[in-house]
C-alpha cells in the first residue's frame, strides 16, 4: 500500500482538505472554516484543525498550493500565512511538502489547466466515486492530492 497523502487548498477564510490512502480512497474530505473574524484569530484555528488532521491520519506527503501573486499581492501574501501554518504542520508530523500550481492540479483531475470550480467538482465527483460534487475548496484539495498521487505513484 502506498503512504497517505493529504491535499491542502489554503486560504484565510476556508481550507480545503483531502486525505487519500495509498490506493487513491478517501479518508477524509472538507472545509475547515474558523468562525473568528479576526485574521490572527483565525490563523490559529486554522493550524490547530490542521494540526488535529495530520496527526489523524500520519500522511506521509502534503500536496498544497502555489501561491499565485498576480495583481493582488497583498491578498497573496494574507494567504501565504496559512499556506505556511499548513506546511510547518506537515514538517511536524514528518509530512513532505510538495507544491502545485492551481493550473496544475486543475489538469490533473479536469485534463484542462484552465477549467472552472464546477468542472473540478464534478471531476473530483467522479474520480473519487462521491455521491455529490464535494464543496469548492474540497474540491481543489482533493485535485491537488490526485496530482501529487497521479505524478508520484504511477
Amino acid at each position: 500500500m502506498e503512504p497517505v497523502i493529504v491535499g491542502i487548498d489554503p486560504g484565510t477564510r476556508r481550507v480545503g482538505y483531502c486525505v487519500l490512502d495509498g490506493d487513491g480512497r478517501v479518508l477524509d474530505l472538507g472545509v475547515i472554516a474558523p468562525p473568528s473574524k479576526d485574521l490572527p484569530a483565525r490563523l490559529r484555528d486554522i493550524q490547530d484543525a490542521v494540526e488535529r488532521l495530520l496527526v489523524r491520519h500520519a500522511p506521509s506527503a502534503m500536496a498544497v498550493e502555489r501561491v499565485y501573486v498576480g495583481r493582488n499581492a497583498a491578498g497573496a501574501l494574507t494567504l501565504a500565512g496559512s499556506r505556511a501554518l499548513a506546511m510547518a504542520s506537515a514538517a511536524r508530523v514528518g509530512a513532505k511538502v510538495f507544491e502545485y500550481t492551481a493550473g496544475e492540479a486543475k489538469r490533473a483531475v479536469t485534463g484542462v489547466g484552465a477549467g472552472g470550480k464546477g468542472g473540478v467538482q464534478r471531476a473530483v465527483q467522479l474520480l473519487l466515486g462521491l455521491a455529490a460534487p464535494p464543496p469548492e475548496d474540497a474540491a481543489d484539495a482533493a485535485a491537488l492530492a490526485l496530482c501529487h498521487a497521479g505524478r508520484c505513484y504511477k
